[in-house]
């Protein structure tokens, strides 16, 4: 049965199907036209290998180009692109290279310490490159520095180690382990978006800045909702999802590219000279730049609003959410699996 609900590649009617627009893909949900559910899929411990070349710097082996990947042709990491080329198809064929290799993932984000841990590095660097520029932004609101911050994120690692260690225990020790870590998600969920709210409500423009906030929370509501789901408890981890949900639609859902392009008009780069040539141009990669950070909070928010989907199909079918998280963290090769409905 699980060979047969779990599948590591999209069926060739169903991928012919998202390709003409009958299925569309809303955060981790794939659905039909009519709204039927046609299949949910989920990031696996597969995707550490993808992870681990899309370094930066120009010898990055991965170009993000849109929603897919380019393979950087170069002797240092030539022997290394055979073993990814399929996991790379798969996530071009979806368009999902951007939010498989974001720190919100693709479903629940419990599939393997070595995907957390790259990811959780991507947020660090993100919030140590700000510096000064966050804290400044912070200190109109808090005496929160960079560096609590940082500490913050560390402590997310950790949590993130431990629920992945829990998987070697007796059951009833892991999934009692597995509710306390839901609560230390909640704790750690609850400082990100709060500095993020904080940041967004003071700077609405400043969606840049508060990104590394934004997904750092999003990786802590993706640890609690799978603690929740490792642990048994499928209707709270449910619960949990959906409220991280509406807090966050809530607190980005109002934001539009529109809004950001607008924040724009009033700086005073813009002011200083407004019919220009050059403003002209930097408008333009203004609006442009608005318009990436606005689908990045839309593809935040619709992962958020799926991450605990598949639980329900789950139970009808009678399967324990761990036999799913545990096909996906034992899944070496296929970055994601698709459980058909």
């Amino acid at each position: 049965m699980i060979a047969d609900l779990f599948l590591r590649t999209v069926p060739p009617l169903l991928q012919a199907a998202y390709d003409n627009g009958d299925v569309k893909l809303y955060g981790s949900v794939l659905r039909h036209a009519n709204g039927q559910i046609a299949g949910f899929l989920q990031e696996t411990s597969g995707l550490s290998r993808i992870v681990s070349l899309a370094g930066s710097g120009p010898l990055a082996p991965l170009k993000l180009v849109g929603q897919g990947i380019q393979i950087v042709q170069n002797e240092q990491i030539k022997s290394g692109i055979s073993v990814v080329q399929q996991g790379i198809a798969t996530l071009n064929q979806l368009q999902i290279a951007n939010l498989a290799l974001g720190a919100a993932g693709i479903g629940v984000s419990v599939v393997g310490f070595a995907v957390m841990n790259a990811k959780i590095d991507g947020v660090r660097d993100e919030v140590r490159g700000l510096g000064v520029k966050l804290d400044r932004l912070l200190d109109e609101f808090a005496r929160d520095r960079t560096e609590r911050i940082d500490d913050m994120i560390d402590a997310l690692r950790g949590l993130a180690h431990r629920i992945d260690s829990r998987w070697a225990m007796s059951t009833d020790k892991a999934e009692s382990g597995w509710h306390r870590d839901a609560d230390e998600a909640d704790t750690l969920g609850n400082f990100f978006s709060g500095r993020a709210r904080r940041l967004l409500d003071a700077r609405p423009d400043a969606v840049a800045e508060a990104a590394p906030l934004l997904d750092a929370s999003a990786m802590a509501s993706g640890l609690r909702v799978g603690a929740l789901a490792l642990s048994g408890e499928s209707a709270a981890a449910i619960s949990v999802a959906r409220d991280d949900a509406a807090r966050l639609e809530r607190l980005t859902g109002a934001i539009g590219a529109a809004d950001l392009a607008r924040a724009w008009l009033a700086t005073p780069e813009w002011q200083r000279a407004p019919g220009s040539e050059d403003t002209g141009r930097a408008l333009a990669r203004s609006s442009a730049e608005a318009r990436t950070l606005a689908a990045g909070l839309r593809a935040r928010e619709a992962v958020a609003a799926t991450r605990a989907a598949p639980l329900l199909a789950l139970e009808t079918k009678g399967l324990h959410p761990r036999e799913w998280l545990g096909v996906a963290r034992a899944e070496e090769e296929a970055p994601v699996l698709l459980m058909a409905v």
